[in-house]
Formats: structure tokens, sequence, C-alpha cells
């Protein structure tokens, strides 16, 4: 079961420039929060959600900036001490040569796409 360390974390608030899902990885934009390109730098992971688990576009949102967030999955096998990417919808993922490093895997283990992990936010930049 993945957990999450809200106490002592940042968090911002962001407009959502489309419809997005809680705990996937958003990247800030002129406009607001949106889903990153894979690999790329994020703003955070998004903690809060409508009544249908997404916040849609226009709607604000609390962004976890620092500590231990949950985070969906985007690979079926994903290991504590893996570093984390983000890929094209804001899942988890693990990091390859030239990815934006985005934090470690300390809670996770194999299982379907889309379980949610725990991943220690630590921005360290490219791989």
């Amino acid at each position: 079961m993945a957990f999450e360390n809200s106490a002592g974390t940042a968090s911002v608030t962001m407009n959502a420039t489309t419809g997005l899902s809680q705990y996937r990885f958003v990247a800030a934009g002129a406009s607001g929060a949106a889903y990153p390109s894979a690999g790329a730098a994020v703003a955070g992971v998004l903690v809060s959600s409508g009544t249908t688990s997404s916040t849609a576009s226009g709607q604000y949102c609390a962004v976890q900036t620092m500590g231990i967030a949950k985070v969906v999955a985007a690979a079926s096998t994903m290991s504590a001490g893996d570093p984390v990417v983000a890929d094209a919808n804001g899942r988890a993922a693990v990091a390859g040569a030239g990815d934006y490093r985005i934090g470690t895997v300390i809670d996770g283990s194999s299982g379907a796409i889309g379980r949610v992990l725990s991943v220690q936010l630590q921005p360290v930049g490219t791989t």
C-alpha cells in the first residue's frame, strides 16, 4: 500500500489547463498545470481532485512539490530505489539517459500498471 507524508510538505495552487487525474505529475505551463512531455521537468504531483478523481479544465488544483507523494505507476515493475521520471500521461516511469529525474521510488513492487507508488520527490535534473 502506498503512503504519503503531507506533514512539512509544500504545495502550490495552479489552474488546470485540461482534465487532470489525481496522483499524477504535472508541469507548469503558461496557462497553468498540464501533463508534462515524457522525461521532462515537472512542478509536482496533483493531490486534489474533483468528484471523479480528476480535475476539470479551468479548476484550481493543489500540486505537491516536496516530500513523499503518491504517484500512479506507468510500468508493471518499479522497485524501491528506482529513479523516477514522468511519462506523457503524468505517471511515474523509470528514468533513462537524458530524462529529468524527479525523485525515487521508496515503496514499489511488481503489479499492474496504474497502481499507486510512494515517491520521494527530489528533482535532480537530467540523468
